[in-house]
């Protein structure tokens, strides 16, 4: 009798674990186009036909769109309505993906970084429905580089996404662009792969194009610097003696420092030439050094500068030859630019003043300071521009080195101030109260503030990131697009989340304007199991068979028989418990019927 009650409790206790895998969610996951192909073949083929040139068309009106294929199982006129017993909803997720989104996969092959890189396309079609909040975010070392495809696709129209391959290593690397829109749950996932490849051939990898020397007496010691130079390619480079041309070749040597001629630089290793100048006049000298490979087919040049002098005098540089601040709002000060005085002489010098023209303000203790060979001061400028228009002026520094003055354009336009948006209150992120799957979620408003001095116009409001099906916005905001803003003035943002399965559901906000635009926001929702409820009956005859999309009967719900299973098996445990001590009593060895009379 034991053994009995054991049995039926073990079978109470795996019909409500069957009742808990059909109520409770699961864990979402990315929509597999390629599962979404087999799941296809083996149960739909037959009746549509291939899927790019179906016999029954109807079977395109749910491209991208879980619910209507669902609906449409759910709800078929004829044909195999066990369908609806055998596909879960990510089953169907995965063919309605696989319908709209070609291809399932993408390889690039190999890519080497000195080719021109691949581009690939993905289509992305919509069904019956337009598809909205289309969002694409790509993974691996892939971008996006382009196509016809929005954030909305009408229906029955197609988009493309156009991907290429930028390898930042070698083997084989792999990624992914995942497709999210209104028409999934989960987002569609196309795996993309490709294979990092070495430079085709070998190649100079030189670690400058320019090689300053400085001031140098004529008949003194000769200053000398290093030049450092790698192959860069995937062969090994073989090299002809380097060449000097230009103005004063004469003024310059090249001595083989730890590179070899008569040996191959392998693939990925590197040497040092040495570089000499010893002046034969006075004034600027240049000369341009050839490097050139024995087939020919790779070159590279370097600049070599440096100036001749009678006598050790200072000589003064600056790092740049011009400074652009561009627009900067009248009335306001950019940000510092700094700018490094050098001595390239053969003696000290000082600095004797440094004159910023109007508009222009230079801060720093460089004047009056004395620059040893080689020494080097910094000064930091910033444009000003007391009214609106285009800014130029020369800055003059004067030293007492052989370069006695120094000009330095400057240039820059005074534009009107921009209006600053942002949000009030001013927060990176808004986080949504919990809330179960597939239930609404509405946040506290988030405002936005222009505070002038002029007018904006609200461009778009975006959402994209991980699950950014998951949020919208709500009908009850007052920032939306084409919306001018006064100066001064404010609009609303509400944000409702619809989290797609349990966890934490995150997404990002992003407002464009003519304004400068404020933060993006980060949003977020906790989703909950949804709450156990037992299953409403729909109207209908159960019916069977096929996939053919339309109206009709519900799919048979296995719910209902186990429910009724589980009803009875508790009455039969608890029928089962109580006879046990009335059988287990005449049993026992102290039982005497004498002592139990029977009633007449």
């Amino acid at each position: 009798m034991k053994a009995r009650c054991r049995g039926l409790r073990r079978s109470v206790s795996a019909t409500f674990a069957l009742l808990a895998a059909l109520w409770l969610p699961g864990a979402a996951a990315a929509a597999d186009l390629g599962r979404g192909a087999a799941l296809y073949d083996a149960h739909c083929l037959s009746c549509h036909g291939p899927a790019q040139a179906p016999t029954n068309a109807t079977s395109l009106t749910a491209r991208n769109l879980g619910p209507v294929l669902r609906d449409g199982i759910a709800n078929a006129r004829s044909g195999m309505l066990f369908l609806g017993d055998i596909l879960s909803a990510s089953d169907i997720d995965d063919i309605a993906a696989f319908l709209g989104n070609t291809p399932a996969a993408i390889d690039f092959g190999a890519q080497s970084p000195d080719e021109a890189p691949t581009v690939r396309s993905v289509l992305v079609r919509a069904g019956r429905e337009n598809l909205e909040r289309l969002s694409v975010r790509v993974q691996g070392e892939f971008v996006r580089v382009g196509g016809s495809c929005g954030d909305r696709v009408v229906g029955n129209t197609a988009c493309t996404v156009d991907l290429s391959f930028r390898p930042q290593g070698l083997g084989a690397r792999t990624g992914a662009v995942l497709l999210a829109h209104s028409g999934l749950s989960t987002p569609a996932r196309i795996d993309l792969s490709g294979t990092g490849a070495p430079p085709v051939r070998a190649s100079f990898d030189l670690a400058t194009d320019r090689v300053e020397f400085g001031a140098a007496v004529i008949g003194g010691t000769a200053l000398t610097r290093s030049l450092l130079v790698r192959n860069g390619g995937s062969q090994a480079l073989r090299w002809t003696a380097p060449v000097l041309a230009g103005a004063h070749p004469g003024d310059f040597s090249v001595g083989n420092g730890t590179c070899r001629l008569d040996t191959p630089l392998d693939a990925g290793a590197q040497c040092t030439l040495d570089l000499a100048f010893r002046p034969l006049a006075t004034g600027e000298r240049s000369a341009v050094l050839r490097l050139s490979s024995a087939d020919g087919l790779t070159q590279s040049a370097v600049t070599l500068d440096g100036a001749g002098q009678q006598r050790p005098v200072g000589r003064l540089a600056v790092d740049v030859q011009r400074l652009d601040f561009g627009p900067q709002p009248a009335g306001t000060a950019s940000a510092p630019r700094e700018v490094l005085l050098l001595n390239q002489g053969s003696a000290p010098l000082r600095l004797l003043s440094a004159v910023a023209p109007v508009g222009f303000q230079v801060d720093g203790d460089c004047v009056g300071r004395s620059l040893a060979v080689g020494g080097a001061c910094r000064l930091m400028m910033r444009f000003a521009p007391a009214a609106l228009g285009p800014v130029a002026g020369e800055w003059l520094l004067l030293s007492d080195g052989e370069v006695d003055r120094l000009r330095l354009p400057l240039s820059g336009e005074g534009v009107r101030a921009v209006p600053q948006l942002a949000w009030a209150p001013a927060t990176p992120a808004v986080v949504l109260a919990a809330s179960p799957v597939g239930r609404a979620a509405l946040a506290e408003p988030v405002q936005l503030l222009n505070p002038g001095p002029e007018a904006v116009t609200l461009l778009r409001l975006d959402l994209d990131g991980l699950h950014a099906a998951d949020f919208a916005v709500d009908s009850r905001s007052t920032c939306s697009a084409g919306r001018l803003l006064p100066a001064g003035a404010a609009c609303t943002v509400v944000i409702e989340g619809m989290p797609g399965a349990v966890g934490r559901r995150e997404a990002r906000l992003t407002l464009q304007a003519t304004g400068e635009t404020p933060q993006v926001l980060a949003l977020a929702v906790e989703g909950l199991p949804a709450p156990l409820a037992l299953p409403v009956a729909t109207a209908g005859n159960l019916g069977g068979g096929g996939c053919t999309l339309g109206h009709g009967h519900p799919a048979f719900d296995p719910v209902w028989p186990l429910l009724i299973l589980a009803a009875a098996a508790v009455l039969a445990v608890r029928r089962c418990e109580a006879r046990g001590p009335r059988r287990g009593a005449r049993e026992h060895p102290e039982y005497r019927p004498e002592s139990h009379p029977r009633r007449p």
